[in-house]
């Protein structure tokens, strides 16, 4: 799917492929904290994939049918698969279609029970904010067993 799903222009997954390859490679966290096998992602915002959303409509229109592979970017928790099959992360997932400021309090104390309870070693957390269509703001913090604090990068736009 890995493939397929950046085959297709779907700004949501790719502003979020994008702010975390950005923050692993600028930012050593994983290496210094963590190794690949326990690294948990959480997802939230109201952020969807309305472009993918848009064809399938506009497909299911034309001829009754739908791309299994677009079907499968189609939805809010879509970047969660891609980025673990990118960067080859293991460890729990969660996507939480809800308001920026209740997910970010749900992320946190979830992120932090994952780390107490020694179920991810780390936990990036994604916030994602639609400002079009195409347009998304994601922002990407990393928590730590070490630290539990959060080692932000800048919110980018794309």
């Amino acid at each position: 799917m890995m493939r397929a799903a950046l085959r297709f222009d779907e700004p949501y997954l790719h502003a979020i492929v994008e702010n975390v390859e950005a923050l692993l490679h600028q930012n050593k966290v994983l290496h210094r904290y963590s190794n690949t096998d326990d690294v948990g992602i959480i997802v939230y915002g109201l952020a969807r994939p309305f472009i993918s959303e848009e064809k399938i409509i506009k497909s299911c229109r034309k001829i009754k049918r739908v791309s299994p592979m677009l079907y499968a970017v189609a939805n809010a928790g879509s970047p969660i698969s891609v980025v673990c099959t990118l960067f080859k992360l293991h460890g729990p997932t969660l996507n939480l279609s809800i308001t920026l400021e209740r997910g970010h309090a749900i992320a946190r104390c979830v992120a932090q029970q994952w780390l107490e309870n020694n179920k991810a070693s780390c936990v990036l957390l994604i916030a994602v904010l639609a400002k079009t269509k195409k347009t998304f703001c994601v922002k990407t913090k990393i928590f730590t067993r070490l630290s539990m604090q959060d080692e932000a990068r800048d919110s980018l736009c794309y």
